[in-house]
């Protein structure tokens, strides 16, 4: 097998494996934790956001990098695809190919850079919501009395 296949196939792994592994932490968030304690919640938050800040120029690198590539595949015409295929120009098809495999890293690696986001908006929705019930009990309990 074409070691380039192989290196795409693992550096496209590692990033949906990643995105899977955000997912669980969603589910158990959202579904299976039991207690959302707001002090918990709010060092989840500090530590999703220290690495959010370390992702930031990661993640618009790959944002700028995907949009060139993108833009070089949609100005790449199909006649000139047919031609590198007449001409069996390989060098041609395999800098597409090559060019082609790295959008698709960064497309999935742009992915789970979103996931860090959603998982931060995720965490201060629920802190959020944590929040306005403790003032609701609170409030309760200075009535009651």
């Amino acid at each position: 097998m074409n070691g380039n296949i192989e290196k795409l196939r693992e550096d496209l792994w590692l990033n949906v494996s990643g995105i899977a592994a955000s997912f669980d932490r969603f589910n158990f968030l959202i579904y299976e934790s039991e207690s959302n304690d707001e002090a918990q919640l709010r060092e989840r938050l500090g530590q999703i956001e220290d690495g959010a800040e370390q992702n930031r120029a990661r993640t618009i690198a790959a944002h700028s990098e995907f949009e060139r590539w993108m833009d070089e595949e949609r100005n790449e015409s199909a006649e000139r695809l047919a031609e590198w295929k007449q001409k069996r120009q390989s060098g041609q098809l395999h800098a597409r190919a090559d060019r082609c495999e790295r959008c698709a890293a960064v497309a999935v690696e742009i992915a789970l850079l979103a996931m860090d986001q959603a998982e931060m908006i995720i965490v201060r929705a629920l802190l959020a919501r944590t929040e306005a019930i403790s003032v609701q009990i609170q409030r309760g309990d200075k009535a009651g009395t």
